[in-house]
């Protein structure tokens, strides 16, 4: 994969040639994830990732934008994380003088209605029921505000009904003119290009009057841990959905967070896995079962999740501790090892095929770590992890360092 840094018109724009790609995606990323807000403002960033699609200056309606888009048969979408905030389009390469232009009136000119602002509060209560119906998801987020705390980092992204109600036109605009800002925001190009100044003189362009500098930081992370080390959350369901945290490998130790994922890998990430074969295959415990690591500027953290038949909750608490502590005890093959980073390294080829994919991928690193890395570059780093380097990561899988959280 080869690209070329630029800085145009004060904003880092990364540009990334795929000459076997057909479509061409442009993506912007914001450091204006939910980490950014307030008990009063919770919400506020994933609310504002609705508003940009509802008018502009040169595209005033939803309608225009829509028609626009969906003229040139463009792929459009955009995710609130709790650091990030995206927003991408992706057509055929001729097209990059609309969605360019499209773009840029997004996150320059939105206006903000207060007639829209009441219209989309209705949809993100509708989202919000949404995702009160689905028990997994209210799991998982009553699970991460339990092990987070009442902070930043454990609030739900979307808000609570309170906070959605409470948005204003002047909130999404100083939310915005805060975060938006050529100093806290760049721009991904992937894909089939064929005139990679024009591109790049376009974008000079269209972003030149965006505001220079932030003027909001993150929320400070303050390493908060639940009391007790277990909870769960009782409702009228007919299955049971449990997660358990232990404390990872942040993003700056990467060579060691490198490690913590196929660690993971073995305990849960493939059908060939510990938790899989045990808990799925041989026990016929749950449909659904699996382990990852996750890697934040703040911190790290293993998680194992599963759905259950909620009279075998226990059964299925002390198979999974089992082979926790079996791993924590260093009972894990070089055959466990080499599957799980085999695996590891088709996952990432097959997951970079699209220019969105690349983009998003590129981007989301170096808004996390300020540096780039190609294909061949990650998949040296993954290849070069020993199973020393795996084994001796597997202490943190002891049993006094999970917190377990269940809805049943």
């Amino acid at each position: 994969m080869k690209y070329s840094k630029h800085v145009v018109a004060w904003i880092t724009t990364i540009i990334i040639p795929i000459d076997s790609s057909t479509t061409l995606t442009s993506q912007v990323f914001c450091n204006a994830g939910s980490v950014y807000e307030n008990k009063e403002t919770n919400g506020l960033s994933h609310f504002l990732e609705h508003m940009f699609f509802k008018g502009w200056k040169r595209y005033p309606t939803m309608e225009s934008i829509a028609k626009t888009l969906d003229a040139i048969g463009a792929e459009h979408n955009a995710y609130t994380s709790d650091y990030i905030a995206s927003y991408y389009v992706k057509s055929s390469p001729e097209h990059r003088k609309i969605w360019l232009d499209v773009l840029s009136d997004m996150i320059c000119n939105a206006t903000f209605p207060e007639e829209e602002i009441k219209k989309e509060t209705g949809v993100i209560l509708q989202e919000l029921q949404m995702y009160k119906d689905q028990p997994r998801h209210e799991m998982l987020k009553h699970a991460k505000q339990w092990y987070h705390g009442d902070n930043a980092y454990g609030w739900p992204i979307i808000g609570t009904e309170e906070t959605i109600q409470s948005v204003t036109s002047e909130s999404l605009h100083t939310h915005k003119n805060a975060l938006y800002t050529k100093d806290n925001m760049i721009i991904v190009i992937a894909g089939k290009i064929d005139n990679e100044e024009d591109i790049l003189n376009m974008i000079s362009e269209h972003f030149k009057d965006l505001g220079e500098t932030t003027t909001l930081q993150k929320a400070p992370y303050n390493n908060y841990k639940p009391s007790e080390s277990s909870s769960k959350l009782v409702q009228w369901i007919n299955q049971s959905h449990l997660v358990m945290f232990a404390d990872g490998i942040p993003m700056q130790s990467e060579k060691q967070a490198t490690a913590a994922k196929l660690l993971a890998n073995i305990l849960g990430g493939t059908t060939s896995s510990k938790l899989w074969m045990e808990i799925r295959e041989k026990l016929g415990l749950c449909y659904y079962v699996g382990a990852r690591h996750s890697s934040n500027l703040d911190f790290g953290q293993f998680s194992v999740s599963a759905g259950l038949d909620k009279k075998q909750l226990q059964i299925w608490i002390d198979a999974i501790e089992l082979i926790l502590k079996q791993a924590s005890e260093g009972e894990l093959t070089r055959e466990d090892f080499e599957l799980a980073k085999n695996n590891y390294l088709g996952s990432l080829q097959m997951g970079l095929e699209t220019s969105d994919a690349i983009a998003d991928r590129v981007g989301y690193r170096y808004m996390m770590k300020k540096e780039i890395k190609t294909l061949e570059e990650i998949m040296e780093q993954y290849k070069a992890v020993t199973y020393e380097e795996v084994m001796n990561l597997c202490k943190m899988l002891e049993k006094s360092n999970w917190y377990t959280y269940w809805i049943e």
